[in-house]
C-alpha cells in the first residue's frame, strides 16, 4: 500500500513537473532539473531532511539513463484516428504500453524498454512538440536514475525503444521505471515494475 501511494506521489509530481517545465528545457538545465526532482521525490518520500539531500544527491550523481534510443512510427494518423476519436482543435496524447526486458535483472547491466503512444492534433498541425521523463524509482531512496528529451512528432503512433544499463550502485529492490509523455497542456504516464537483483 505504501509503495503505490509513494509511486502515485512521484506520478503526481512527474506531471506537476512537465506541464510546469514545458516551456524552460533546455539541454544546459537538465541536470540542475535532476538534482531539483530528487530533492523534492527524496523529503516527501522519506519525511526528513536527510531523505532530500539523499534524494539530490542521486538525481544530480546519476543524471542520465538513456544509453541507446531508437524512434520510430508504426501508425499514420489515419490510423490512430480508428483508435481515437479527436474534437475538434483537439490535442490527444495517450501513453498505450511499456515492455521491459528482463524484469530481473542485476546492477550494471542492460535493460531494454518499449513504449508506445499516440498522438493526434488537427489536420494542419504537421508534428507535435513533446517531452519525455524517464524515472527509474524505489520506495526508500526515491529516484534512483532519471533522463529527460525534447522531441517532435508526426501524428499517429509511435515506439520508442531504448537500452539503459542499470548504476553500479543501485542497491537490490523493487523498483519502478515510471515514463512521462507531455506536450504545452497535457500528460501522460506509465509505469512498469523492475526487480534489481
Amino acid at each position: 500500500m505504501r509503495k503505490a501511494i509513494s509511486i502515485m506521489v512521484i506520478i503526481f509530481l512527474l506531471v506537476f513537473y512537465l506541464c510546469g517545465c514545458a516551456y524552460l528545457i533546455e539541454n544546459n538545465r537538465r541536470m540542475g532539473a535532476g538534482a531539483l526532482g530528487g530533492f523534492i521525490v527524496g523529503g516527501i518520500i522519506s519525511g526528513n531532511g536527510i531523505g532530500a539531500v539523499l534524494g539530490g544527491m542521486w538525481g544530480s550523481a546519476i543524471g542520465v539513463l538513456i544509453v541507446d534510443t531508437y524512434d520510430r512510427q508504426i501508425e499514420s494518423r489515419e490510423d490512430a484516428l480508428n483508435k481515437y476519436k479527436l474534437k475538434d482543435g483537439e490535442i490527444k496524447l495517450v501513453a498505450e504500453t511499456l515492455s521491459i526486458s528482463p524484469q530481473k535483472i542485476a546492477p550494471y547491466s542492460t535493460v531494454v524498454v518499449k513504449f508506445q503512444y499516440t498522438v493526434l492534433a488537427p489536420l494542419e498541425k504537421e508534428k507535435i512538440k513533446l517531452i519525455e521523463k524517464r524515472v527509474l524509482f524505489n520506495e526508500k531512496e526515491g529516484i534512483l536514475s532519471q533522463a529527460e528529451r525534447e522531441v517532435y512528432r508526426k501524428q499517429g503512433t509511435h515506439i520508442a525503444k531504448f537500452k539503459f544499463k542499470i548504476p553500479e550502485k543501485i542497491p537490490k529492490s523493487d523498483t519502478t521505471l515510471i515514463i512521462s509523455i507531455s506536450n504545452e497542456n497535457q500528460t501522460q504516464t506509465i509505469s512498469s515494475p523492475l526487480e534489481i537483483i
